[in-house]
C-alpha cells in the first residue's frame, strides 16, 4: 500500500509497466486504474462547498433526504429535461430550472432534437425556468444539522443570487454538469476513451491497453457509486489475477 500520487505510469513492454512515486520507480505486469472522474463545476461562489450537501448530481443517491422539498436543477437548460422526469415523478414536484443564460436558441435546438415532447412535460409538471445569470449559491441552513432523521429528511436551504441582484430560495439542488479524468495516468498510457470515461467495455473491465484494467467511476459503464466501485475492483482484480496465473504457468 503506497499512499502517494503516481506522478507517470507507462507500458515498458509485454506485461510490464513502470509507475514513478516520488523519486522510486515501481513494476508490474498488470494495471488496475481506480483514478476516478471529477465533476466539472463552474466557478460559482457556494457551489462547491455545497456539493454533495444539498447540491449534488444523483437523485437515487441523494434525492430521497430532499423529498417533496423545493427543488432547483442546475446546469445547461439542454440537460435539464433528464433531471425533471427522474425527480418529479416520485421525489420533487416543486421544480425550477435555473438556466444560467443557456436559454438560447442553440440550447433549445438540442432539447427539442433529443427530446422533442420536453414543452409538454414541462407543463404538465409545472416547471419553471429562471435564466439569469447566477451570481453564487449561499446556504442559508445546513441539512446536516437541521433534519429528521426517524423518516431521513434533511432540511438544507439555500438562497441563489443573480446578476440583477435578486435572489430566490431553494431547498434543494440537482446538477447536470460533465465530468473528466481525475488522473492523466489513462492519458499516459494511451488508453481508449468513450466521451469522459476510460472504455471498458471489454471482457472483465479491460481497456484498450492489454494488460491495464478500469474500475468505478473513472470507466465506461456508467455506475457511480460506492457499492459498483468494490464491485468492479472485485471483477477486474478476479481477470487479472486469472491473467497473471497463465503467465506464471506459461
Amino acid at each position: 500500500m503506497n499512499n502517494q500520487k503516481v506522478t507517470k505510469l507507462e507500458k515498458t513492454g509485454d506485461n510490464a509497466f513502470q509507475a514513478t512515486v516520488g523519486d522510486q520507480q515501481y513494476t508490474a505486469r498488470k494495471v488496475i486504474l481506480g483514478s476516478g472522474v471529477k465533476d466539472d463545476l463552474p466557478d460559482v461562489p457556494g457551489l462547491q462547498e455545497g456539493f454533495g450537501k444539498g447540491i449534488f448530481w444523483c437523485p437515487w443517491c441523494d434525492g430521497f433526504e430532499h423529498r417533496n422539498q423545493s427543488m432547483g436543477v442546475l446546469g445547461d437548460i439542454s440537460e435539464a429535461y433528464g433531471a425533471v422526469r427522474e425527480l418529479h415523478p416520485t421525489l420533487n414536484k416543486d421544480i425550477r430550472i435555473y438556466a444560467n443564460g443557456t436559454n438560447t436558441t442553440e440550447q433549445i435546438a438540442i432539447l427539442d432534437k433529443n427530446h422533442p415532447n420536453w414543452r409538454k412535460v414541462f407543463q404538465a409538471y409545472n416547471v419553471t425556468v429562471n435564466n439569469k445569470p447566477i451570481l453564487n449559491i449561499t446556504r442559508i441552513q445546513d441539512g446536516a444539522v437541521v433534519n429528521d432523521p426517524a423518516i431521513r429528511l434533511e432540511f438544507d436551504k439555500f438562497q441563489i443570487y443573480f446578476a440583477d441582484n435578486s435572489s430566490e430560495v431553494r431547498g434543494a439542488f440537482i446538477t447536470n454538469y460533465g465530468t473528466s479524468q481525475r488522473s492523466d495516468l489513462p492519458a499516459q498510457l494511451g488508453v481508449e476513451m468513450l466521451g469522459s470515461k476510460i472504455n471498458t467495455l471489454r471482457k472483465g473491465l479491460r481497456t484498450s491497453v492489454p494488460g491495464v484494467w478500469g474500475v468505478g467511476d473513472a470507466n465506461s459503464d456508467n455506475s457511480t457509486n460506492v457499492p459498483h466501485g468494490m464491485s468492479s475492483g472485485k471483477s477486474a482484480a478476479v481477470y487479472c489475477h486469472g491473467k497473471l496465473w497463465c503467465i506464471s504457468n506459461l
